[in-house]
């Protein structure tokens, strides 16, 4: 998964990540260094918190930390 430095001050990071993944792969667990706040700008991807499965497509936001 690539990342693109958009901005970045004292309290605040913004980042553009590009997942290149497709159907079937396989799946990992992602960690949240801080809050986060991420957007889906294209296609879809399954999200697992806390014992319940979601579904993102585009136009979700996703308030993780």
């Amino acid at each position: 998964m690539g990342a693109t430095a958009i901005h970045e001050s004292l309290g605040l990071r913004v980042q553009d990540y590009r997942c290149e993944l497709g159907p079937g792969a396989a799946s990992f667990t992602e960690i949240h260094q801080g809050y986060s706040i991420a957007y889906v700008r294209s296609g879809s991807f399954g999200y697992l918190a806390h014992g319940r499965a979601h579904e993102l497509v585009a136009g979700s936001l996703l308030v993780g930390h």
